[in-house]
């Protein structure tokens, strides 16, 4: 009787593995990070200047709006980012999860049991369907019963952009203040963000080119997608991926994958452009 030939080995492909990932994740995930509807962005206001103490009404004509948005509400003279509430953020976990399935904690407590602010802000953890990210909120140097509140929606909001919710309004809105900043009305000598804040521009340009980067090498894979398709297939892909579409190198890595896919090559190391840009913002 002849021996019994050996079974042959079976090689796994990185493709299987992730379709496999993408096709047994939670569907809630992706649901989680998906757009908000229009009615539910709200305008956050964001000194130009964080040593600009001269406060005053967001009306036409003022110098308090940076970008000709005008929210009515006092403060230095700013630009405006896209952001959703703390009630938008709380219904979509109500909707999408259930609020059974997620809580929040502060990471420091009063000898009450209070949440504990410290130096005006607070570490929150933010657990959803048993996965846990922490997230940190301030009220922006404001005191008082609404301020507590403004830390918490801030903490939460924060804490949820680690699971995808509402992070594309912060990149593209940070990206647009950097590129939008009007100049002061006649007779002001207010100094551009562009001159304050060298090192933030720098990191929100890298990041938006390897945001780019991503968006045209998927638009070579999948070419019929409409825009708005397109940004929720690369948000649903980068979960599944579990990157995170704030992070420079996450971006970048994502770019080589969907590379590597386009071009049929597994990557033998990473690209010296996505060292570069890496080393560049880490500098």
């Amino acid at each position: 009787m002849s021996p019994t030939a050996p079974a042959p080995k079976v090689e796994i492909t990185e493709e299987q593995v992730r379709d496999y990932l993408a096709s047994h994740r939670d569907p809630r995930w992706a649901a989680l990070a998906a757009p908000f509807p229009e009615a539910e962005i709200e305008k956050l206001p964001k000194a130009v200047s964080k040593d600009d103490k001269d406060y005053g009404q967001c009306v036409q004509g003022s110098r308090y709006s940076a970008d000709g948005v005008f929210c009515g509400k006092r403060h230095a003279r700013s630009v405006h980012l896209d952001y959703v509430g703390h009630a938008g953020l709380t219904m979509r976990l109500n909707t999408v999860v259930g609020p059974e399935n997620w809580d929040w904690d502060s990471m420091a407590h009063h000898p009450s049991g209070t949440p504990g602010i410290i130096d005006g802000g607070m570490w929150i953890t933010l657990t959803i369907l048993g996965v846990t990210k922490k997230g940190y909120g301030d009220a922006q140097g404001k005191t008082g019963h609404n301020a507590t509140k403004e830390t918490i929606g801030d903490a939460l909001r924060n804490a949820g952009m680690r699971f995808g919710i509402g992070t594309y309004l912060w990149s593209k809105s940070d990206h647009a203040a950097n590129l939008h900043t009007d100049p002061e009305p006649e007779g002001n000598t207010q100094p551009s963000r562009e001159s304050q804040a060298p090192e933030e521009n720098r990191e929100q340009r890298l990041l938006q080119e390897a945001r780019d980067r991503v968006f045209a090498v998927h638009t070579d894979l999948y070419p019929d997608l409409s825009p708005s398709a397109r940004m929720d297939a690369v948000r649903a892909e980068l979960i599944a991926r579990k990157y995170n579409g704030a992070d420079l190198a996450d971006l970048n890595s994502f770019a080589t994958e969907l590379e590597v896919e386009r071009d049929g090559a597994l990557p033998d190391a990473p690209s010296a452009e996505d060292a570069q840009r890496t080393d560049e913002v880490q500098s």
